[in-house]
C-alpha cells in the first residue's frame, strides 16, 4: 500500500467497525490521533498507515478489506479530479479479464504487464462509450483488483468501487434513490416485452438501467427468449463510462453513449419500448434558443424555465407509440404556470397517465404513453401520494390501467350505450358522489363493435355528424403495460376545450397551437372530431358514460387511500395544476369519522389503564453510583452476542425483514428481501436496536433489517429488558450522524439478575407508555384530519 493513500472519517469508521461518531469522539479525546493530511474542514483526509499504527497502538480492532485496499489504492494514485477516470480504468481492465481469461492469464505472468495492459484493455472494450483518460500504473493494484474480481466477481467488485467512489463525490453525482429506482426498473420491466429496449437518455452512472437489469434477474425470463436492450445517454464522459461498465459486466444488452441528449440526440429514429429518465431538474442552459424549432416540441416549446419540459417530450420522442415513459419531475413542475399549455396539450392528447408524489419535497414519477394513430384517448388521470408508502405506486397503476375500460367485452355497442344510458339515470347517490370527486376511469368510445381483443372498430369512433376540425388523438393501449389484455377504451377529445367538451363542442384552434407553432403531428395522427350535437351515452365526457365508469371502479376494487383517479376535463383550468397534493384528500374517509373517533376513545382508554400502572420508582437524593461495565466487555464474558445487519435495503425479496421504520413503531416486519449470505435472523427475546431506540423482539422469524444491530443475551446471566433500556438511552444520546449505536459508549450497570429484572420491568413499562401515546397521538391525528377535510370538503356538517 502506498503512503500516499487517505482515508476519510467514513472509511476510519468502516475499518474500525464503528459509527462516525466514534471516530469524531477519538479526534477530540486522544491528543496523539492523527493530524489530517488534506481534504477540508469538514472532510479531513488521514493517512492510512498513520490510522492504522494508533488502531494498534491503542488497543482498537480493525481490518482493512481488500476492497477497501483497492479504494485506497486508486485514491492515491491519482488526484481526485481523475479519480472517476481510473475507476473507469478499472473497470475496463476487469471487462477485459471477464472477456479474455486466457488473455489476463497470460498478461499478469508478463513483467511488461503495465505497459501491455492499456493495449490488451483498449482491443477487448472497443464497445465503451469512452476511453478511460488514466491508467493503472501500479502491478500490485492491478492484481488486488484481479483478486478481488476472483473473490466476488467482476461485477460485485466494480459495483464495490463505484459504490467508493459516489460516497465521495455525492456532492457532484446526482443518484436516483434505490427504492425509486427499483419501483421505476419494475415498472419498465412489466412495459417492455422480451427482446424490447429500454432508453435512459440521462443515464448518469446507470442506477435506473441496472434497476432493470437486477428485476430482469430477479424475475427471470422464457428460456431461449432475446434479451432486453438497455440503452442510455449521458453528457458527463466519465459517469457514462461507469455506467457502461457497471451494465456489461453483468452481461447486459446495453449499449452507452456519451453527449447531450437534448442537443446532440445519440438515438435519433430510436423508438425504444419504454423510456425511463431521471434529469436534472432546474437547469437553465439546456439549449433553448438553439432547439426553438426542434421537431420534439409536439406538445408546445419548453418555456426557458422548464427544461424538464423538454426531457418529457423528448422521451415521448423516443418512445414506440403506446409506449410507457417513465420521469422524475421536480414537484413544481406539476404546477407551475409557464409550464400550463404544455401540460394541457399533454392531457388532451391522452399522453399524461399519472401523476406520482414520492416523497413531501419532490420528485414526482410521471407516467406518460405515447398516443397511438387511430385509438381513442382517455378521460382520466391517476394521482396519488405515496411519499409514505411506494408499494401503492403498481397496485393503483395497475388499478387504473384495469380500470380504463369494460371488461366484459361480449356486449354489443348498441347494447352497452343503452346500459351506459340507464346507468346515468338511475345511478345511485354513491356513484353521484364518486363522480363529483372526480374518481372516473377511462371511457368507452363512442359506437363502433367490440371485438374478441376488446379493441373498439374504427367506425365507432367516427360520429355522422362530426364537423371534423378536431384530431383524435390516441391513447395508449392498456395491454401493453400492465393491465393484462383489455385495450383502453377511451374517448375522443378531439382537441375540445373545458368549456366544450361536455357539450361536444370542439376547439376550432385545435390543441396544439401554441405560441405561433402550429405544427401537427404526422399524418396518421389525423382523425375525426368530436360531434357538435353532444358525445354518445358511452362516452366518458356524457353523465351516463361516468355514471357507469364510477361504478366499474367501486367494483373491480377500491384504489389506495392517498390515489384518485380524476376526469381530465376536471384539470384543464386556468392553472392545469396536476399536483396530487392539490387533488387528492381523503377520499370517502369521511364516512371513517365515527369508527375513528371510537378508535381513539378505545385507545385513550388503553392509555389510561397502562398510566395506572406506572412503574413506582423511588426518588434518590443523589446519584446512586452503580458500578458499570461496557457492552464489548460482556460480549468478551459471553453474556452478550453482538450482530450488525448486512443488508443495504429491503424492498423485495420473499424473506420478511425488521426494519428501523418497525422498530420505532413497535409493528411487525414490514420490509423483504431474498436470500444472501450473512443474513441475520431475529429470534424472540433477542434485543435489536437501531440509531434512535432499541426493544425487545417477542415475534421471531424476520431478517435484521438495515442500520439495525442484533444483542443475544445469556438469559440466566442478563435481561434481555434490562439491556434494552440502557441501549435505548444510548441510542437516544447518539451523534445523528452515527450509522449505528456505538456499542463501545453504551454502559451497563453491574448488578444480580434479580436487580436486572426489576430494572428491566419498569424499563418495559415505559416502553409500552411511550407506545400507547404514540398511538393516541396518531389516532387523535387522524381524527382531526378527517374532521377538518370533511368539513372542508362537504362531507361532513355540524348536526343541528
Amino acid at each position: 500500500m502506498s503512503h500516499d493513500a487517505t482515508v476519510n472519517a467514513g472509511d476510519i469508521a468502516r475499518l474500525a467497525d464503528v459509527g462516525r461518531a466514534a471516530v469524531s469522539n477519538w479526534r477530540r479525546r486522544y491528543e496523539d490521533f492523527p493530524q489530517p493530511v488534506g481534504g477540508t474542514a469538514s472532510s479531513p483526509l488521514f493517512s492510512l498507515p498513520e490510522i492504522e499504527e494508533w488502531l494498534r497502538r491503542n488497543g482498537k480492532s480493525f481490518e482493512v478489506s481488500l476492497g477497501d485496499r483497492v479504494w485506497q489504492g486508486l485514491r492515491a494514485a491519482v488526484d481526485d479530479l481523475r479519480l472517476g477516470e481510473l475507476s473507469g480504468f478499472a473497470g475496463a481492465f476487469l471487462l477485459y479479464a471477464q472477456r479474455d481469461p486466457d488473455g489476463w492469464r497470460r498478461l499478469a505472468a508478463a513483467p511488461d504487464l503495465v505497459m501491455r495492459l492499456p493495449r490488451e484493455v483498449a482491443a477487448a472494450t472497443a464497445d465503451l462509450p469512452v476511453r478511460p483518460g488514466s491508467m493503472l500504473e501500479d502491478a500490485q493494484l492491478i492484481r488486488w483488483i484481479a483478486d478481488l474480481s476472483t473473490l466476488h466477481g467482476p461485477a460485485t467488485a466494480f459495483e464495490f468501487v463505484c459504490e467508493r467512489y459516489v460516497e465521495a463525490h455525492t456532492r457532484r453525482l446526482a443518484v436516483t434513490r434505490g427504492e425509486v429506482a427499483s419501483l421505476m426498473g419494475r415498472l419498465a420491466r412489466q412495459a417492455c416485452p422480451e427482446g424490447g429496449a429500454i432508453l435512459d437518455p440521462a443515464v448518469g452512472v446507470g442506477t435506473l438501467l441496472l434497476a432493470v437489469s437486477d428485476t430482469a434477474v430477479l424475475d427471470g425470463a422464457p428460456p431461449g427468449a432475446p434479451p432486453v436492450r438497455l440503452l442510455g445517454q449521458e453528457i458527463n464522459e466519465t459517469s457514462a463510462l461507469l455506467a457502461s461498465l457497471r451494465l456489461l459486466l453483468r452481461d447486459a444488452n446495453a449499449r452507452i453513449v456519451a453527449g447531450d441528449s437534448l442537443r446532440h440526440d445519440g438515438f435519433e429514429g430510436e423508438r425504444a419500448d419504454v423510456v425511463l429518465c431521471d434529469p436534472p431538474f432546474n437547469e437553465r442552459a439546456w439549449g433553448h434558443e438553439e432547439l426553438i424549432g426542434d421537431p420534439r416540441w409536439d406538445y408546445g416549446v419548453p418555456p426557458r424555465g422548464e427544461p424538464e419540459l423538454a426531457w418529457v417530450q423528448h422521451c415521448l420522442a423516443h418512445v414506440r407509440p403506446g409506449g410507457l415513459v417513465a420521469i422524475l419531475m421536480p414537484a413544481a413542475a406539476a404546477a407551475r404556470r409557464s409550464g400550463r399549455r404544455i401540460r394541457a396539450n399533454l392531457l388532451r392528447a391522452g399522453a399524461l397517465r399519472a401523476v406520482i408524489g414520492l416523497s413531501a419535497t419532490g420528485p414526482d414519477l410521471w407516467l406518460l404513453r405515447r398516443p397511438e394513430a387511430g385509438a381513442p384517448s382517455p378521460a382520466s388521470i391517476l394521482l396519488a401520494d405515496a411519499s409514505d408508502d411506494l408499494s401503492i405506486v403498481e397496485s393503483a397503476w395497475r388499478t387504473y390501467l384495469a380500470d380504463a375500460g369494460y371488461g366484459d367485452t361480449s356486449l354489443t355497442a348498441r347494447e352497452r350505450t343503452a346500459d351506459t344510458d340507464m346507468a346515468g339515470l338511475a345511478a345511485p347517490e354513491a356513484a353521484r358522489r364518486r363522480l363529483s370527486a372526480g374518481s372516473v376511469a377511462e371511457g368507452q368510445t363512442s359506437g363502433g363493435a367490440v371485438g374478441p381483443s376488446g379493441t373498439a372498430d374504427a367506425a365507432g369512433r367516427r360520429s355522422a355528424g362530426s364537423a371534423g376540425k378536431g384530431r383524435t388523438y390516441g391513447g395508449a393501449d392498456a395491454a401493453g403495460a400492465l393491465s393484462g389484455g383489455a385495450d383502453v377504451a377511451g374517448a375522443s377529445s378531439g382537441g375540445a376545450d373545458a368549456a366544450g367538451a361536455l357539450s361536444g363542442g370542439a376547439d376550432a384552434a385545435g390543441p396544439f397551437v401554441v405560441a405561433g407553432v402550429g405544427r401537427g403531428r404526422s399524418a396518421g395522427w389525423a382523425g375525426e372530431g368530436r360531434p357538435h350535437g353532444g358525445g354518445d351515452a358511452g362516452d366518458p365526457y356524457t353523465i351516463g358514460g361516468q355514471a357507469r365508469q364510477a361504478e366499474a371502479v367501486a367494483s373491480s376494487g377500491e384504489l389506495p387511500r392517498t390515489a384518485r383517479i380524476m376526469r381530465i376535463i376536471d384539470l384543464l383550468d386556468d392553472e392545469v395544476d396536476v399536483s396530487p397534493a392539490r387533488h387528492i384528500s381523503s377520499r370517502g374517509d369521511a364516512q371513517r369519522y365515527p369508527a375513528s373517533g371510537r378508535r381513539l376513545r378505545d385507545l385513550a382508554e388503553v392509555l389510561a389503564e397502562v398510566a395506572g400502572a406506572l412503574p413506582d420508582l423511588e426518588v434518590l437524593s443523589g446519584r446512586s453510583g452503580l458500578p458499570t461495565t461496557a457492552i464489548t466487555d460482556l460480549a468478551k464474558a459471553g453474556m452478550v452476542t453482538v450482530r450488525h445487519s448486512v443488508l443495504k435495503t429491503a424492498e423485495r425479496g420473499d424473506l420478511s425483514v425488521l426494519t428501523a421504520d418497525d422498530l420505532a413503531r413497535g409493528r411487525a416486519p414490514s420490509g423483504r428481501t431474498g436470500s444472501e449470505p450473512g443474513l441475520v435472523t431475529v429470534a424472540a427475546g433477542d434485543v435489536v436496536a437501531s440509531t434512535t431506540t432499541a426493544r425487545v423482539i417477542h415475534q421471531p422469524g424476520a431478517v435484521l433489517g438495515p442500520q439495525l444491530s442484533l444483542y443475544q443475551v445469556d438469559r440466566s446471566r442478563l435481561d434481555a429488558d434490562f439491556l434494552a433500556g440502557f441501549l435505548r438511552y444510548a441510542a437516544a444520546r447518539a451523534h445523528p450522524g452515527a450509522s449505528r449505536v456505538d456499542v463501545r459508549r453504551a454502559r451497563v450497570p453491574r448488578l444480580p439478575l434479580a436487580e436486572q429484572r426489576a430494572y428491566g420491568a419498569a424499563f418495559r413499562r415505559l416502553a409500552e407508555l411511550e407506545d400507547s401515546i404514540r398511538e393516541v397521538a396518531d389516532a387523535g391525528e387522524a381524527l382531526i384530519r378527517l374532521g377538518l377535510e370533511g368539513l372542508v370538503d362537504g362531507r361532513l356538517r355540524p348536526r343541528a
